[in-house]
């Protein structure tokens, strides 16, 4: 594999900065148009400091999956609701997680002087690893109606 990169062409590589691609409100289109849908990081990807962009990704299809059972079972929900229902319950998921995942990447990534200082001796010393984690305690909406 390396030997194959080596002998591409550099004018025939393309190289493009990396970018955080956010959804805001009323304004970022949904996450479907006609039969397609999009999920994971083709809708919502995320700085990977949390490690949270293939979980969302794995629930996104489990919401999918349950919003498209509910509409192939009753004759008053159309695929586009279901698309609609699950563009909407996600969205309140997805959204912080990804301001905040780039939130902690600017902050961690930073190498100016002053924040450096500030995150190094006043906040990491004060880190408390429940908070660090309390986005990764998530229930699915039909597991809390179940019961489970």
């Amino acid at each position: 594999m390396l030997n194959l990169i080596n002998l591409t062409p550099d004018d025939t590589l393309t190289r493009n900065p990396l970018y955080d691609r956010w959804l805001w409100p009323v304004i970022s289109p949904p996450p479907f148009s006609g039969r397609t849908v999009l999920a994971g990081d083709a809708w919502h990807p995320m700085t990977p400091n949390m490690g949270q962009g293939a979980c969302c990704a794995l629930e996104d299809s489990i919401v999918l999956t349950e919003k498209l059972a509910e509409a192939m079972k009753s004759k008053h929900i159309s695929v586009e609701d279901a698309f609609k229902a699950y563009g909407s319950e996600r969205w309140r998921r997805v959204f912080p997680l990804t301001v905040m995942a780039n939130r902690i990447g600017a902050l961690l990534q930073s190498e100016n002087t002053l924040i450096c200082a500030v995150r190094n001796n006043l906040l990491v010393p004060r880190l408390k690893p429940r908070a660090l984690t309390k986005h990764t305690n998530y229930e699915f909406e039909q597991a809390k109606r179940d019961g489970h």
